[in-house]
């Protein structure tokens, strides 16, 4: 693409896309960073409509792997393929956030975030992607919160 061609192509840069879309989707905002990260694929600091229609064709059409993918890379702040505790943790303030603006009980998110440690199959104190996607296949809290955008 020539440089006058990239001039017509709208961009976010990490401050709009947290304005815009942080209140909206309540995530916390190490996690809005990670979100941004995933989506800026060329890495050059801005999510450009091309970019941004990638996630939303993941979140509209995408299997519920893919879709459990992309969150496991968002929640993946170093992208060593392993969720640790601090990823951990922030997947469980995601939950809580999440959970209460959907209407979730207190009951059903505490449940979320027990079984959640639980996702460590192997005991290693890190949670892959094969155990994540194994744990979001099962749980009832993030298959509902998939279900808006899970065919």
């Amino acid at each position: 693409m020539s440089e006058r061609e990239s001039l017509f192509i709208p961009t976010f840069i990490y401050i709009e896309f947290i304005q815009l879309y942080k209140d909206k989707l309540g995530f916390s905002e190490s996690t809005m960073k990670s979100m941004f990260n995933a989506c800026d694929a060329d890495k050059d600091g801005k999510i450009d409509i091309r970019e941004f229609a990638s996630l939303i064709s993941i979140c509209a059409s995408g299997s519920l792997e893919q879709k459990l993918a992309f969150l496991f890379a968002i929640f993946d702040d170093d992208q060593n393929g392993q969720l640790d505790i601090d990823e951990l943790n922030n997947i469980c303030s995601s939950i809580i956030n999440i959970g209460k603006h959907g209407g979730k009980s207190d009951t059903e998110i505490h449940e979320c975030i027990s079984q959640l440690k639980q996702a460590d199959i192997n005991g290693d104190g890190k949670v892959s992607i094969d155990e994540w996607i194994i744990f979001g296949t099962k749980n009832p809290i993030i298959l509902s919160l998939l279900s808006g955008v899970h065919k």
